[in-house]
């Protein structure tokens, strides 16, 4: 602690941590700066512009800010790409490529990134919503590498079949029923998320969001268990029912035994101290 906060911080290498010393964020990705997380519906695919900066300049970018994913969600970027975004809910896309053909983009400029190379930024004219409803499920047999092969098939239609490890725990009916919709969508800090869900049938809700260990699905404050959709993202089963309050939170064990430990330690110095007191007094008293 003391060589990190008083010797470093005097050494000729140190570099203080203040705008002019920040990566320069591309003039052309500004207005995709989110600067509340509750704002957030759609990502950014960065991988051109960005190169891991995107969540440094509060980009909700696909790529984060460092190399460390789930094996299952890496490998999803073996599948087609077009595939990839809609998954992952990609609206924004930054390029050195052609993009895919089969999918409707508007360019939107040409810019150059941190290391000097021309990349385009598009738009896609139909992206999936971070929440979307979904009433037909492909069961991968438990299989990530089975799911990503049926994801790869151009003739699923993504944004209308679940492709789920097991199968829903309710049955779903095939057809999008008349009521479907997911609305107030708010990712209030990106350990919590809340929306409101009506459906006139049972359904599965497809979150957008990487199953990491530690999520917990909520739906009308009852516990529901998440089934593992796309190889890895979050699926939601909700059956009929209007104005229906959904809840994500994030609370891994890790941060609960650790909490649990920090009020034991906290616990034992007290203890502890109270103990000295009373034997000091006793010496006292003794003397």
């Amino acid at each position: 602690m003391f060589d990190l906060f008083t010797i470093n911080t005097r050494s000729e290498n140190f570099l203080p941590d203040v705008p002019e010393n920040r990566p320069q964020l591309p003039v052309s990705l500004e207005p995709y700066i989110v600067e509340n997380p509750q704002d957030i519906a759609w990502r950014v695919d960065g991988g051109a512009g960005l190169q891991g900066y995107g969540t440094f300049d509060r980009i909700p970018d696909i790529y984060g800010t460092g190399p460390f994913w789930l094996e299952r969600i890496e490998q999803l970027r073996h599948i087609p790409v077009d595939r990839f975004w809609e998954v992952l809910s990609v609206r924004y896309i930054t390029t050195f490529d052609e993009p895919p053909s089969n999918v409707s983009l508007e360019l939107l400029a040409y810019d150059t990134n941190l290391t000097g190379d021309e990349f385009r930024v598009f738009e896609l004219q139909d992206p999936r919503p971070m929440a979307y409803l979904v009433y037909e499920a492909l069961d991968a047999q438990n299989s990530p590498e089975f799911a990503r092969e049926i994801m790869a098939d151009a003739r699923v239609n993504l944004r209308e079949q679940a492709v789920t490890l097991q199968p829903p725990p309710i049955e779903l009916p095939g057809e999008r029923p008349d009521v479907a919709e997911v609305s107030d969508f708010q990712m209030v800090t990106p350990e919590h998320i809340e929306m409101t869900v009506s459906t006139g049938d049972n359904a599965l809700l497809t979150v957008s969001i990487p199953d990491y260990p530690g999520w917990n699905a909520y739906v009308n404050d009852e516990h529901v268990d998440i089934l593992d959709t796309y190889a890895g993202l979050i699926g939601i089963p909700v059956t009929a029912g209007e104005n229906q309050s959904v809840r994500l939170e994030f609370t891994p064990r890790s941060v609960t035994i650790g909490a649990i430990l920090s009020a034991l330690a906290l616990l034992a110095g007290i203890v502890v101290c109270i103990a000295e007191v009373f034997w000091l007094r006793q010496r006292k008293n003794e003397s």
